[in-house]
């Protein structure tokens, strides 16, 4: 059946109620006038009426359950058999949430290895890369190499590390997203071979005979030699305590301090590596309390210690000259970096490396390969065997 009609309104011509029994109070007139405003007010001032269920019928929804003015919040449901409950099932697509992202910030944190899919050779087990140097001006040329745009992409999408990409808090923030470019290039890219170098020099000579050498990346070992001088020096300084007792060192030693006396004296390589090898063959002819190798790395330590490495003036200024060999190579290349670099090498003659180099022409008369290399940054391959002595 249909719901009943609303009651009817008051007819218009119905009489008003005495004006003394409208007004009886002003003032509760008024907070009666402003209930719906003022709740609070007639809230406080009124007495509750008793709630009156509506009738039931067939389109009457179920009346609501009463409102319990107590506070205590309900136990929790026990998921033990003891008391008959069962988890929950948000609970478990909680923890599957939890789990995804942490599964997506762990992939997030992995750095690609070296090569990482970009043809770079890996590492090898028990080896880590070190960031020795680079030139900072050479920093934004490895954006114009395709392959190397590829690394740099990858590069912009993992998170800072800055225990690994920020040496000093002082530093200048655009040396420090150069040095995490160089050092992502060089550890992940791929190094080229003696023909990658002199594809490299063929290409930077443009159709005018204008030369405009072009960066490669290298992989394999930096040998340095001795400043000729310093070498025959300190070898003659190591040999003198032994010269007493013999005569043929003394002379030998002799030799040597007169033509280092000599006031403005120039020599060749040649003339002062003689020198030297003249002690050290005396030296080893008798047998003295002293190990056989003991000149050689008494003097060795000592060079190492002042860095003392061989030097020339190539490219508008002084240079550290070492020599590069490709694997399995027995030609070195020579290779020249900046002298203020000394510091930052190891006390080692013999450093495996992966280098970012300028590929030259010859740039001195007196070295024998053709090609040159001037290097534009340096990281130390160190590996963990003991019995390696390139590290």
């Amino acid at each position: 059946p249909p719901p009943a009609p609303p009651a009817p309104l008051p007819a218009l011509g119905a009489p008003l109620p005495p004006m003394e029994a409208r007004i009886a109070d002003p003032v509760s007139s008024i907070w009666a006038a402003d209930s719906g405003a003022l709740g609070r007010g007639a809230a406080m001032d009124r007495t509750p009426e008793p709630f009156v269920p509506a009738p039931s019928t067939p389109w009457a929804s179920p009346a609501p359950p009463p409102v319990s003015m107590d506070r205590t919040p309900p136990p929790p449901a026990s998921s033990s058999s003891w008391g008959g409950g069962t988890p929950e099932p948000p609970l478990a697509v909680n923890a599957a949430l939890v789990g995804a992202v942490e599964a997506s910030n762990a992939a997030a944190d992995r750095r690609p290895g070296p090569g990482g899919g970009i043809g770079g050779v890996p590492v090898m087990p028990g080896e880590a890369l070190q960031l020795l140097w680079f030139d900072k001006d050479a920093a934004p040329r490895i954006h114009r190499k395709q392959e190397w745009k590829k690394i740099l992409e990858q590069l912009e999408e993992m998170p800072f590390d800055p225990e690994l990409d920020q040496a000093a808090l002082t530093e200048d923030p655009a040396e420090v997203e150069d040095r995490r470019e160089v050092f992502e290039v060089v550890t992940r890219g791929a190094p080229v071979g003696e023909t990658g170098v002199d594809h490299a020099l063929a290409t930077s000579v443009r159709a005018d005979g204008r030369f405009a050498p072009q960066l490669v990346l290298l992989a394999g070992e930096v040998r340095f030699d001795f400043d000729e001088t310093e070498l025959l020096k300190t070898t003659a300084a190591a040999a003198t305590p032994f010269a007493a007792t013999d005569p043929e060192l003394k002379t030998a030693l002799d030799g040597a301090t007169a033509f280092l006396s000599t006031p403005d004296v120039v020599a060749s390589p040649e003339v002062l590596g003689g020198l030297t090898t003249t002690i050290r063959d005396a030296f080893a002819k008798t047998t003295r309390p002293v190990p056989a190798t003991y000149l050689e790395d008494v003097t060795q330590r000592a060079l190492l210690e002042r860095r003392a490495y061989q030097k020339r003036s190539v490219f508008g200024e002084p240079h550290l000259r070492g020599t590069f060999f490709f694997a399995g190579s027995t030609t070195g290349v020579p290779t020249y970096f900046p002298e203020a670099m000394a510091k930052k090498l190891p006390l080692y003659r013999a450093l495996r490396v992966r280098m970012l180099a300028e590929a030259h022409f010859q740039a001195d008369q007196y070295e024998s390969h053709p090609t040159a290399l001037r290097a534009a940054a340096v990281v130390r391959v160190i590996t963990s065997r003991r019995d390696d002595p390139r590290t």
